[in-house]
Formats: structure tokens, sequence, C-alpha cells
């Protein structure tokens, strides 16, 4: 494997096909390790990344120095009201811990930005975990903010909701009113 001290001989990074699903959910199984989870397992992974890899809106970039799978960066498009064009989420960045420290992480962030722009995306978004500090950095020297000026500054947080771990949540259903609706 490599290291920071060590000479990179060939990296090449391009999207992804059906090819690569099997170094794509060795990848992904190392990233759910590293996370200390158990899931989603192998067969769980290869199917999402076969739905993956077939969507038009959809780009998995695949990283290889000297030939072995290295990293991957995933992102999605989708269409916004607010800047009336498409944008982008970049959902995972990866690097397999052997080549770490290496610009792989770099290349892939900047590899998705062309690739998105090239999609007709204006912008490109992320979230990343707040103890994530390298990943951090490479976003920072990138120009990535957590700032927006179209909102007059502030910083933007994420919210999610989980709506598949089996508990019913206690939200009201808005497809069924509590209160008649007026009628002109």
């Amino acid at each position: 494997m490599y290291n920071a001290g060590r000479n990179i001989h060939f990296m090449h990074i391009r999207i992804a096909t059906i090819d690569d699903v099997d170094a794509l959910v060795d990848m992904h199984c190392a990233f759910r390790e590293s996370l200390q989870k158990q899931r989603p397992t192998r067969g769980e992974f290869r199917e999402a990344l076969r739905q993956v890899l077939q969507r038009n809106s959809a780009r998995v970039l695949i990283a290889f120095l000297d030939e072995r799978a290295a990293g991957y960066a995933t992102f999605q498009t989708s269409f916004s009201a607010w800047s009336t064009s498409s944008a982008a989420v970049l959902e995972d960045l990866f690097v397999l811990e052997g080549f770490r420290e290496c610009g792989v992480g770099r290349l892939l962030v900047e590899a998705a930005t062309q690739e998105a722009r090239a999609m007709g995306c204006s912008a490109i978004s992320l979230d990343t975990n707040e103890g994530n500090e390298p990943s951090q950095k490479i976003y920072r020297r990138l120009g990535f903010s957590c700032e927006r000026a179209r909102w007059n500054g502030g910083r933007q947080i994420r919210y999610d909701l989980a709506l598949d771990d089996g508990a019913e949540p206690n939200l009201p259903n808005p497809l069924e009113p509590t209160v008649p609706l007026a009628r002109p």
C-alpha cells in the first residue's frame, strides 16, 4: 500500500461502470467497517450500487493508483428552483486507508466538481462529520464553505429523519387534514 512518503507511479480517476461493482463493494465495506457498522451487507451494497450506476442523475467516480482501486466519490444531481439550474450533492467520499495522504481525496472532489459542471450543475454541496478534520481541510482548500451568501450569512445545518428504522414516527399525515379545508 501507499503512504505519504512513497512515489505514486500512475493514478487515474474515471466514471465507474457496472464492471467496477466488486471494487466499489469492497471499498464501501471498508468504509462501513471504519464506521464500526454491520450494515448494509455486501449484497445490499451490490444491489444499491447497481441501481446508482444506472441513474442518469448520479455519478460514481473511482480512483486507481497503479491500477489498484484506491477510493471513490458519489454524487447525485437534482434541479434547484433557487438557482434555476441543477445542483449536485456529493454523498460519499472515501479513500482506502493505505492510499490516504496521497492526494486521492482532493482529486476525487475536483473530478466530481468538474463532472457536475459538465452535467450543467451550477453548484455542488456536501456534508461531513464535524470531527472529520482531514476531509474538512480538503473541502476548505477547494473553496467549499458552510456559509451561504444568499441567506445573508449563517452556517447551513443539515437535519435528517430516518424513514426506514422500523419506528413509527409520531407525525401527522399531511394528506389527511385534521381541519376541514375551506372551499372557495
